[in-house]
């Protein structure tokens, strides 16, 4: 018989995602997960060997599929490892150097699992090749794991078109040699104007928006189907922040017919 049991794993601590919280959102539901602790830890993965894995997944060119760092530098191993070794959440660089192809990202984790079912709430951001190009992803499942990323919640939904105008003005300024504001200056500038509109990455509403995402996990795992079509639902499949913000809050909860899925499966148990 199949092993349903849901274990929850931080690959770092993150200041504004509190996983007892998501724990005992899934509790209200019915499902009964296991907070682990540190995947890395847990799993007791040698730093050495997944430090070179990571490396090697990390992505060379954003417009070219399967563009892995195959063969990493001696200082990508090191980055990984001092990575591994540190409490700091992951925010995704300017020159987005540290993105992850996800579903090799999901094959190097899945090394490490035991049986049972396995969501890694991770500040990597992870990636899939669509189209023309790698997009950054909030969730990547590949059974029997999920990966959930913090810095995909930030960086994958699109935020207001009028964030993107104002910041493709400043560049278009800078270029031009004209007096603009300090870079820094400008973006502080620019995330506290809209803030409101988005999830950052220290966003008290954090918990929120990823217990969404664990439940689409949650899914996946349990019935082989996380998204739905109705915006007003927490499996929403959202490509922007506002549909991300009005599925996981100001919504907060399932469509009728996947409550009523959630509600079959425990009855059959």
């Amino acid at each position: 018989m199949a092993d349903w049991n849901l274990n929850l794993y931080l690959d770092r601590a993150h200041s504004t995602l509190n996983v007892d919280a998501i724990q005992g959102f899934l509790h209200s539901l019915g499902l009964e997960p296991q907070v682990k602790g540190d995947f890395f830890d847990v799993n007791r993965v040698d730093m050495d060997e997944v430090s070179a894995a990571l490396a090697g997944v990390r992505v060379r060119d954003l417009n070219l599929e399967d563009s892995l760092n195959i063969s990493p530098a001696e200082t990508d191993v090191s980055q990984e490892k001092t990575l591994l070794k540190s409490n700091e959440p992951i925010e995704l660089e300017r020159d987005r150097s540290n993105i992850y192809s996800g579903f090799h990202l999901a094959e190097v984790l899945r090394r490490y699992v035991g049986s049972g079912l396995h969501i890694i709430f991770t500040s990597r951001l992870p990636a899939t090749f669509e189209g023309t190009r790698y997009h950054g992803r909030v969730i990547v499942a590949d059974f029997p794991l999920a990966i959930i990323s913090t810095t995909g919640v930030v960086e994958a939904p699109a935020r207001q078109r009028e964030y993107y105008i104002r910041q493709a003005a400043y560049h278009r300024a800078q270029h031009a040699g004209l007096q603009v504001p300090e870079e820094r200056e400008f973006m502080q500038e620019l995330e506290d104007r809209f803030k409101e509109g988005f999830i950052g990455y220290d966003d008290l509403r954090m918990t929120d928006v990823v217990k969404g995402y664990t439940l689409q996990a949650a899914f996946y795992l349990l019935f082989g189907e996380a998204f739905c079509e109705s915006p007003g639902c927490m499996l929403f499949n959202a490509h922007t922040q506002a549909e991300m913000i009005h599925a996981q809050i100001e919504s907060g909860r399932l469509c009728k017919r996947h409550q009523t899925m959630l509600e079959a499966h425990f009855s059959c148990m």
